[in-house]
């Protein structure tokens, strides 16, 4: 990015020249060298030298206080030298974290104004990465993501360049009032002394650092308006109209100057986005009204003035139409011919060859082919110049020139090939680059750049590194390997060599795990890691390679040989918080393997030891992985499922506050990015974050993560399963209140508060289901539920709706009918049941009682039909009376069937209930106090035996019938606890 202070002071401007104090002496060899370095973009030479300064222990002191500022800009003039994107990512993380650094510790120092200018030329160039990344892009979305990043940055580096301003303000007006007091000048600068010379010196840096932040702050207001392609946006409009008038301001409060010219050129720019034509015009005719006449020379200002001659030539081409624009461009390209290698000439000649291209294919006749010709020899002078409009002029020369599938051996020289490889790469089409750039090393003769003949060997070894990486991507890891391996053989001296070796490690291990011949594909990946260990002994690749043996023991069992190499990886690596997580995962794993999958046991010792075990080192993993993140930015994936994994760890200890602290900001991370697909360790948070925010009392929370879900998952068996989950989970916590109300008895405001508390339980459960529902990809046992739980919530329509749908099912699929034929069979007596909720005359329950006799006929020994005819014939004695012998005899017939299992089912204890409350009823219809002793009798027998029974809401049932049963013998005061 080129500053106005850079462009001014490289043209030797001068302003008043007035004293700066500064603890930073500018002529001291180590800042020259320094800030000299860093200005040439040679950011790694800058890094090199202070970090030679400091392991010889000769850091100045003024260098000390400013150790973080130096680190950070050279860090950002280093991204450039970077040799693929995510090193350039890497660096301008870590210049982010050194500004950081420096402002916290010290807010107050004078550099403070640069570091903020720093911080938001970080991000401005950030912004404007994001905005090149954009231009060629014809994916909507994909553009207008791209667009967004760019706001986003630049809305961020707006108030550092204000911030700024008004610091580089503060010391100037400091330095106009110390010259004020200073008195009387010499009027010749030859008679200044030394401290003259300096505050001369200061105050012009301090005045071009003032207006250069300025200059900065207006540029982004125009930067987003170019991030909005909605001419119409008011957001757009605003943006322009701002910048207008802060260069306007600019342009009025220098206009003798070189500022003010700079300024009148970029308010023209602005007016010109505003659509404003005339006014656009004006002001370009009014800077190019002080350009020299004919072929005078304009030392310094070429570029200022062909860039207004260039965006005036377009104003004239949208306004005049081609004619003017080109009868205007042609003249002013032979005037200018001198200037042919600023940027702004050759966009102008590449519009004029864009025009007449154009206009040819309108034409035919004689007069076609020579503005062809013509146009294409442009293109191809063009195509020679080194700038911004070069890659097109070739794509464009070859449109013209080529037909069919682009062939490479038309490519004659190194430019064309390396422009194609552009190309490829902006659309990331790999192989293609890949082909271009070896097309054009193989023309490299016909470079006169030996840098960017290096620089196309880098791109070569970094298009083949992501051809390769795509390759793992898609699962094709045969292809993957063999690329990788090939680069990491014959680049070995390249920086993308290590982690092509780790990719090849990655893509051998992922063979080994699905191969058939396990014996020949783990000798190819030892061989590999290796090599790779042999090569980069001390390189992160090396722990990767060793990692990738450990997963291999994992893979054949060996799960104590797999953990001795986790848990030997240096504590120095990068890769020792990724060794920490899978050593802490494989004990978690056998941990869970023995306490919920049987088999030999260990002693209970050793098992709470797995787990200790696992949530320290997921701790010390996710404590290091912290600390290495670059700071500011998202949060990895690794970080994240060790997040998770940590908090299920502590979930599974019993401290759910913690595991819900763990949780929740993942839940923020996902709602944030909103990442497409959502896998499975994506589900696996919601439902850790769901389960312990309903495991604190925090309902509604938790509804809102099941919200976050249904709004970002599709309609997937594996998203599905996890809502069900989550549902499930509530349901536990609506029943538990259910029985809260039983156990509330007599006590009027206990049992008010419970009912309340119910009721707000079941309204989240009905308003999840209801989302739930009309989801397809349900499995059998999610579709019962489903069915269910809306019987449950008394939506006997829903509920009758999703039984039938099975049941057609099960009708037109006699092979899904016949694997599912005990689930049908409940299907059917649960359709029953629908019938005794809302039966009321004879008729009704006859007809229940019909069907439920007939299940029970066809499936002899499935409970359900007979439970069914059980509450069936209990609900009929409730409207007659007559029907309560019937339904104590089925009763007592069942409970004397089921009381012979061993292992009781739920339902045994259901029918204990159901037996009771009939004989309760009885002895509250006739005033027989013996039915009243028998069902007490029964409930209590079976709470000494079984104190839990099915769950915390039959027990609540069981305690108030019981108090009932005592109250109808005359026992009024009787505790039911008794």
């Amino acid at each position: 990015m080129t500053s106005l202070r850079g462009v001014l002071a490289a043209l030797g401007f001068m302003l008043a020249p007035l004293w700066l104090s500064s603890p930073i002496r500018a002529d001291e060899p180590v800042f020259r060298f320094v800030h000299a370095a860093q200005a040439h973009g040679y950011g790694e030479a800058a890094l090199d030298y202070l970090e030679q300064l400091r392991a010889l222990g000769r850091v100045p002191r003024e260098l000390n206080e400013t150790w973080d500022l130096e680190l950070s800009r050279s860090y950002r003039a280093a991204v450039a030298e970077a040799f693929n994107a995510a090193e350039a990512e890497t660096r301008q993380a870590k210049a982010q974290t050194h500004l950081d650094k420096f402002l916290k510790e010290h807010p107050d120092h004078p550099a403070v104004a640069g570091a903020m200018e720093s911080w938001g030329d970080m991000t401005l160039d950030r912004a404007l990465e994001q905005v090149r990344a954009a231009s060629g892009l014809k994916d909507a979305a994909l553009k207008e993501k791209h667009l967004a990043a760019a706001r986003s940055d630049l809305e961020e580096a707006g108030p550092r360049y204000v911030n700024a301003a008004q610091r580089y303000l503060e010391r100037l007006s400091a330095l106009r009032s110390e010259a004020s007091e200073d008195g009387k000048r010499p009027r010749s600068a030859a008679l200044l002394t030394r401290k003259q010379r300096e505050a001369a010196e200061a105050l012009r840096d301090a005045e071009l650092a003032w207006l250069d932040c300025r200059f900065k702050a207006a540029k982004i207001d125009f930067h987003l308006g170019q991030t909005i392609e909605d001419r119409k946006s008011p957001q757009r409009q605003a943006s322009f109209k701002a910048a207008a008038g802060a260069f306007d301001d600019l342009f009025q409060s220098y206009r003798e100057s070189l500022v003010g010219l700079h300024a009148h050129l970029w308010h023209g720019r602005s007016v010109d986005e505003l659509g404003n034509d005339q006014l656009a015009l004006d002001i370009y005719d009014e800077v190019l009204a002080t350009a020299p006449e004919g072929r005078e020379r304009a030392p310094g200002l070429e570029p200022l003035f062909a860039q207004a001659q260039y965006h005036r030539l377009l104003v004239v081409k949208r306004v005049q139409g081609l004619g003017p624009f080109l009868e205007q461009a042609n003249e002013w390209l032979k005037l200018r011919r001198p200037w042919e290698k600023f940027d702004a000439y050759q966009g102008v000649a590449l519009a004029v060859a864009k025009t007449n291209l154009a206009h040819a294919e309108e034409i035919a006749g004689a007069k076609k082919g020579p503005l062809v010709r013509s146009a294409l020899a442009s293109l191809a002078e063009i195509a020679r110049s080194r700038g911004p409009y070069q890659q097109e002029a070739i794509l464009l020369r070859r449109q013209y020139t080529q037909s069919g599938a682009q062939d490479l051996s038309t490519v004659k020289t190194f430019d064309e090939g390396f422009a194609l490889a552009e190309s490829a790469s902006d659309s990331l089409d790999w192989p293609a680059a890949a082909a271009a750039l070896e097309r054009a090393l193989e023309l490299r003769a016909s470079a006169t750049d030996k840098e960017r003949v290096a620089e196309a060997q880098k791109r070569l070894d970094y298009a083949r590194y992501q051809w390769a990486a795509a390759h793992y991507t898609a699962g094709k890891f045969a292809e993957s390997l063999a690329l990788a391996r090939k680069l990491m053989d014959e680049r070995s001296d390249s920086p993308l060599a290590p982690p092509a070796a780790s990719l090849a490690v990655a893509a051998a291990l992922s063979l080994y795990a699905g191969s058939e011949n396990k014996q020949e594909s783990l000798a190819e990946l030892a061989a590999i890691a290796k090599d790779t260990i042999q090569r980069w002994p001390d390189k992160a690749e090396a722990d990767d390679a060793r990692i990738a043996l450990g997963q291999a023991s994992l893979v054949r069992g060996e799960v104590d040989e797999a953990l001795k190499v986790f848990e030997n990886v240096n504590p120095r690596s990068l890769r020792y918080p990724s060794a920490l997580f899978l050593a802490g995962q494989t004990h978690w794993r056998r941990y869970l393997t023995w306490q919920r999958q049987g088999g030999p046991q260990p002693g209970a010792e050793r098992l709470a030891g797995e787990r200790t075990t696992a949530e320290k080192q997921l701790r010390e993993s996710l404590g290091g992985q912290r600390k290495s993140a670059p700071q500011g930015e998202p949060m990895s994936r690794q970080m994240l499922e060790t997040q998770l994994l940590y908090s299920e760890v502590v979930a599974e200890a019993g401290r759910m506050k913690e595991a819900a602290e763990l949780v929740e900001p993942l839940v923020e991370w996902i709602r944030a990015q909103k990442p497409d697909p959502l896998d499975n360790m994506l589900l696996r948070v919601f439902l850790a974050a769901a389960r312990a925010e309903i495991s604190q009392g925090e309902l509604g929370k938790a509804a809102e993560t099941a919200g976050l879900l249904f709004e970002l998952a599709p309609d997937a068996p594996a998203a599905n399963g996890v809502l069900i989950s989550i549902v499930k989970t509530f349901g536990d916590r609506w029943h538990e209140a259910e029985a809260e109300v039983i156990e509330a008895g007599g006590d009027a405001a206990r049992r008010s508060a419970a009912e309340s508390e119910a009721e707000k339980r079941k309204k989240l459960v009905a308003g999840l289901l209801a989302q739930l529902v009309p989801r397809k990809e349900q499995s059998l046992a999610a579709r019962i539920y489903l069915a269910d739980t809306s019987a449950q919530l008394n939506e006997t329509d829903t509920a009758r709706t999703l039984y039938l749908a099975i049941l057609a099912q099960g009708d037109s699929d006699p092979a899904f009918g016949k694997a599912n034929a005990a689930a049908l069979t409940r299907i059917r007596t649960q359709l029953v049941g629908l019938i005794r909720r809302k039966a009321q005359k004879e008729d009704e329950f006859k007809e229940g009682l019909k069907q439920v006799d007939e299940l029970i006929a066809a499936f002899p020994n499935a409970l359900e039909p007979k439970m069914e005819k059980g509450r069936l014939l209990q609900a009929w004695a409730d409207v007659d009376p007559a029907r309560l012998a019937d339904a104590v005899a089925h009763w007592t017939l069942l409970r004397t069937r089921l009381a012979r299992a061993r292992r009781k089912p739920p339902e045994y204890y259901e029918v204990v209930y159901n037996a009771a409350s009939c004989l309760a009823t009885d002895s509250l219809k006739t005033g027989n106090r013996e039915k009243a002793l028998q069902a007490e009798q029964l409930l209590t027998a079976t709470l000494v035996l079984s104190p839990r029974l099915s769950g915390p809401e039959m027990v609540a049932q069981y305690k108030v019938l019981l108090q009932q049963a005592r109250q109808l013998q005359g026992r009024a005061g009787a505790s039911a606890q008794k």
